[in-house]
């Protein structure tokens, strides 16, 4: 099992991009917070910059802003291994 796409959910925006990046070797990442308000523009700019997708929530769905941009150099390291192995634990798991 291989982790094809980080997302990253909170109420703020900030918090979830940094939260994303964490991620940013490994596979795509993507944001998912609250309607934006007036930092709409930053958060946008933000999110390109680093190329990580950006989502607003809206019950029942998400609607995407910002599509993530595709990790062209990815190649396998400790890091990455580790993650998979702790995906495969929680799957196994049932997600616990």
């Amino acid at each position: 099992m291989l982790p094809l796409l980080a997302v990253v959910s909170s109420r703020n925006w900030r918090h979830s991009l940094g939260a994303a990046s964490r991620f940013a070797c490994y596979c795509q990442r993507i944001a998912v917070v609250p309607p934006l308000g007036e930092d709409t523009a930053e958060a946008l700019a933000s999110a390109k910059e680093f190329g990580i997708g950006l989502a607003v929530s809206r019950a029942p769905s998400a609607g995407v802003l910002v599509e993530p941009e595709p990790v062209t150099d990815w190649e396998p390291t400790p890091a990455w291994w580790w993650l998979c192995e702790d995906i495969y634990r929680q799957a196994a798991a049932g997600g616990r």
